[in-house]
């Protein structure tokens, strides 16, 4: 499979799952988010320009979801995809606790960039944000995220 039809079928992937299953499957106020764990996923698996291409378009569609600015996740998904996707060969990260902990911390970074880009977004205090929403987010992204790279490291390795 080439790899722009890979980008198409993902960025679908992440619209159907924005758009139909995101409110099914909270779980103590919080939602995994699958555009970074795929992000995360293309920048190390496939390098720098399918995870470039990836961020850009999910991120620009997504922000058509969203009453925001238009382009803001756009942006941040390019960047990161592209610096993820350039570290790739010096990082050689194949663990997937590892890759789990690298999508929360990119999930954690683009949200407080986010709520400091949108002040009026966040309900209450920055301290609440954290706790009720921030936390259980990252957390439930950290072990879906797990889970991802658990199937497909396995995947690799049988596959390639």
């Amino acid at each position: 499979m080439s790899a722009a039809a890979l980008v198409l079928i993902l960025i679908v992937v992440t619209l159907a799952y924005q758009i139909n299953l995101r409110e099914r499957i909270e779980l103590f106020g919080g939602t995994p988010d699958l555009n970074i764990i795929l992000l995360v996923f293309l920048s190390l698996s496939y390098g720098r320009g399918v995870a470039l291409a990836f961020g850009f378009l999910a991120g620009l569609f997504l922000d058509a979801l969203v009453p925001h600015f238009l382009g803001a996740t756009a942006l941040l998904g390019s960047v990161t995809g592209y610096l993820l996707g350039s570290l790739k060969a010096k990082l050689l990260i194949e663990n997937p606790w590892v890759r789990g902990g690298i999508s929360v911390a990119i999930f954690c970074l683009w949200e407080v960039f986010l709520i400091l880009l949108y002040p009026s977004s966040r309900p209450g205090s920055f301290g609440n944000y954290l706790r009720w929403q921030l936390f259980p987010c990252a957390v439930y992204t950290y072990l879906v995220a797990l889970l991802f790279f658990c199937i497909f490291q396995k995947r690799e390795e049988v596959s390639w």
